[in-house]
């Protein structure tokens, strides 16, 4: 019975010691979580443009690669980067993400983040006729300069107003894309400008009708130089269609890039997956862009994310390597917990066994105490013993030892406590024959 109860004892403070442990662990636990951002929404929405644009089709197959990975994109149909700036500026919105042309963020947009510059996007520049030595010979013409709010009207506003032919009796018209290439087909307009893809479905019809001819700018590479958000490209002589020729000779144009923005509260954990579908949709070879060009950290208007700096620099995290997107995500965000926990636990780890191990030995030491009080009192000199009292302490430490169990750990103790009872139990029992005998005598 008593061998059960110093069982249960043992138990109760393995158990006693092990919950306080786990108390303080899970109070470092409760405390670092705290600090972990919460779970990425399942849920996100981008401001794309117009139907017939590049940012469009780019949103779209975003929109499946995002998907596989069970974040569902809604892709908001715009006139261009005017209406998205204004999206991303409102919180009210609901707009997450948007595709900017560069040049168009201004210098308000202080809840904003860049991610990536993603592609070029050529100015366009198509008309009838014989192309002009300069844009100053186009002053009188009807120019179709895109619609409000595009991507298109804010480039080439700053471009009519340099050559100064931005005002009567240039006639400039609010038309942009698919419209207003019909409308330079029909002859309502003499040039239209676009700020678009080469993929785009009404350059490529453009660049192939009879009577209508690309504008090549001569001095891009100057107006890039004035204008650090443009870049001077190339349409290389027969890139459209070799076969045919298309185009006749190098053309110069200036290029805007597509630019990819947030809002700064953006999860940072969507910043990797959506980089990485932007890596996918715009790291191939383009008719502009070398293999593995975008997505990029130039060109951007606006401070560029942490996150997305750190993942144009060093690629994917590990765990987005290796593991999907929700697992990774989860194990990114616990890693905050690890510093405080091992914290607690690694003092835990020493002190738990050292407490154990001082509860264990006080049992001992107790035992020690009344060994060495009954020794020295056998060593004095003419001191009476009560041997009864004596005899029976010494069997009762004896009998509590057998009883008494012990993790193998202590085993050395407890039988050298046994030893050093048998001995002294075996002085006392020859002292005491010995008393015994003299009084006989």
């Amino acid at each position: 019975m008593n061998k059960e109860r110093d069982m249960l004892r043992g138990r109760r403070l393995f158990l006693l010691i092990g919950g306080c442990a786990l108390a303080l662990t899970a109070a470092g636990f409760l405390f670092a979580y705290q600090f972990v951002d919460p779970a990425p929404p399942s849920e996100i929405t981008i401001a794309a443009g117009r139907k017939d644009g590049a940012y469009y089709r780019y949103a779209e197959r975003y929109q499946a690669i995002l998907a596989a990975d069970r974040i569902t994109l809604h892709v908001r149909e715009t006139k261009g980067s005017g209406d998205n700036l204004k999206l991303l500026r409102d919180p009210e919105s609901g707009v997450d993400l948007a595709f900017l042309q560069s040049g168009t963020s201004g210098e308000e947009a202080d809840s904003l983040v860049s991610l990536a510059s993603v592609a070029y996007e050529p100015l366009w520049i198509f008309l009838r006729g014989e192309p002009p030595e300069s844009l100053v010979e186009l002053e009188g013409k009807r120019l179709a300069i895109g619609d409000e709010g595009s991507g298109t009207r804010l480039v080439v506003n700053r471009i009519l107003s340099a050559a100064g032919i931005d005002s009567p009796p240039t006639e400039l018209h609010a038309l942009g894309g698919t419209e207003a290439a019909h409308a330079l087909e029909k002859g309502e307009v003499d040039v239209a400008f676009f700020v678009a893809s080469v993929e785009a479905p009404f350059v490529q019809d453009l660049l192939r009708i009879d009577g209508l001819r690309l504008v090549s700018l001569e001095r891009s590479p100057a107006y890039a130089r004035r204008q650090r958000n443009l870049a001077s490209v190339t349409l290389l002589q027969g890139v459209i269609d070799i076969e045919k020729n298309t185009p006749p000779e190098d053309v110069r144009l200036l290029a805007p890039l597509a630019i990819l923005v947030a809002r700064n509260d953006f999860h940072p954990a969507l910043i990797d997956l959506v980089l990485a579908a932007a890596g996918r949709v715009h790291g191939t070879p383009g008719i502009f862009e070398d293999k593995s060009e975008f997505p990029s950290a130039r060109y951007v208007d606006l401070p560029l994310s942490e996150e997305a700096a750190r993942f144009l620099e060093r690629g994917p995290s590990f765990f987005n390597r290796f593991l999907p997107f929700w697992a990774a995500n989860f194990l990114d965000r616990m890693l905050i917990l690890l510093i405080p926990i091992l914290t607690l636990l690694i003092p835990l780890f020493k002190v738990v066994p050292a407490v154990y191990r001082w509860r264990v030995r006080s049992r001992f030491k107790r035992w020690y105490r009344d060994l060495q009080t009954i020794d020295i009192a056998l060593s004095r000199i003419g001191d009476e013993v009560d041997h009864r009292a004596t005899m029976e302490r010494l069997e009762s430490i004896q009998d509590e030892l057998g009883k008494i169990t012990v993790p193998p750990a202590y085993g050395d103790e407890l039988y050298h406590m046994r030893f050093h009872v048998s001995l002294v139990r075996d002085r006392a029992r020859s002292q005491f024959r010995d008393e015994a005998e003299v009084k006989k005598q």
